[in-house]
């Protein structure tokens, strides 16, 4: 895998008007694996700089091994990306069982009036 290093961002455009993006960040160790925030910092820097390019939104899973992972995360989603008006939505995926699993979303905006031209965060929990 010496085409991939951490902090990169690797775009593949999947089908017009759809692209997806690999972000590299996970860091391996000789007896663990984790979340890198600066590799995710850089990474999504390059991600914001395409996504402002090319007036796109932003669609993720919610990512990390932990709660505290994910307010890091969620510190670097505002920093990157939101602030820059990039509208970005996240979706949140319960640990419940596949059977029961049910679809109920939850919006959160950074704004009072969200609109197309606000950043705003949508969670579903599916």
């Amino acid at each position: 895998m010496d085409d991939v290093r951490l902090g990169q961002c690797h775009l593949v455009d999947y089908k017009p008007g759809l692209s997806v993006a690999l972000l590299v960040c996970i860091k391996r160790g000789p007896s663990s694996i984790k979340l890198d925030s600066n590799s995710l910092e850089e990474a999504l820097l390059a991600l914001s700089k395409y996504a402002v390019d090319n007036d796109e939104v932003i669609h993720m899973p919610r990512i990390g091994f932990s709660t505290s992972d994910w307010y890091g995360v969620e510190r670097l989603l505002r920093k990157c990306l939101l602030s820059q008006d990039i509208r970005t939505r996240v979706y949140y995926f319960s640990k419940q069982n596949k059977k029961s699993m049910s679809k109920r979303p939850v919006s959160v905006s950074n704004s009072n009036k969200p609109g197309p031209s606000k950043p705003t965060e949508t969670i579903e929990r599916c």
